[in-house]
C-alpha cells in the first residue's frame, strides 16, 4: 500500500511516496520515491493543471431535437392540441 511520508531534514520538510510490503510476517519498505518539498509539489500540480485545461472549447448540440421530441410525446402535446382545436380535417 502506498502512503505519503514526511522527512524533516534541517527543519525543512521533504515528501516521499512509500510502498510497504509484508515480508515474513513483518512490514518492510518495498520502494520509496522522492516527491519534493510542498512548494515543488504544488508547482508541479499547477503546471499539470495548465497543460490539461484547454484554451477554449466548442460545445455542439447533440440530441437536442430528440430530447424535445421525447418530452413532447410524454406530455402528449399533440393530444392536448387536438382536444382544444379539434382533429385534422382531410
Amino acid at each position: 500500500m502506498a502512503s505519503l511520508y514526511k522527512k524533516v531534514i534541517n527543519g525543512k520538510a521533504y515528501w516521499y511516496l512509500r510502498q510497504m510490503a509484508w515480508v515474513q510476517g513483518k512490514p518492510k519498505l518495498a520502494s520509496q520515491r522522492y516527491l519534493g518539498t510542498a512548494a515543488e509539489i504544488e508547482a508541479l500540480l499547477d503546471a499539470r493543471e495548465q497543460v490539461m485545461v484547454p484554451a477554449r472549447s466548442r460545445h455542439l448540440g447533440f440530441g437536442d431535437v430528440a430530447a424535445v421530441w421525447g418530452l413532447l410525446q410524454r406530455l402528449d402535446v399533440a393530444g392536448v392540441i387536438d382536444a382544444v382545436v379539434g382533429s385534422r380535417r382531410g
